[in-house]
């Protein structure tokens, strides 16, 4: 019981976050600058700037590169939920974990290839 349980949380969990993305008008996503702001934060400069300092550190390669890759990962679905659960804004949370998703499949190959 409790491996099914364990299995179904990923999938609910992003059956939450759309319900949230369903209340939204759909160019809304695209249209704030925060949140694009925001991803490219996350999704390319966070990543560069980590590289550098793991490179200036003489970081063995192979921690170099889970390091940047882990911090070049899109935002979780657990910030929504606890968003939900502190009565936070949700609304953003949903947004910029759609837009961070949808953003990765560009950023971390381009990562992976240009700083890996």
């Amino acid at each position: 019981m409790l491996d099914f349980v364990g299995s179904i949380t990923v999938p609910l969990s992003l059956l939450v976050v759309g319900s949230f993305l369903a209340d939204i008008p759909a160019g809304q996503v695209f249209r704030s600058a925060k949140l694009w702001l925001l991803s490219i934060l996350r999704l390319l400069v966070l990543p560069v700037v980590l590289w550098a300092i793991l490179r200036t550190m003489s970081t063995d390669a192979l921690v170099m590169g889970i390091a940047v890759t882990q911090i070049a990962m899109p935002v979780a679905v657990n910030g929504t939920l606890l968003s939900m659960e502190y009565g936070g804004d949700t609304a953003s949370m949903a947004q910029i974990t759609f837009l961070t998703t949808l953003g990765s499949i560009l950023t971390i190959p381009m990562i992976a290839a240009l700083l890996l």
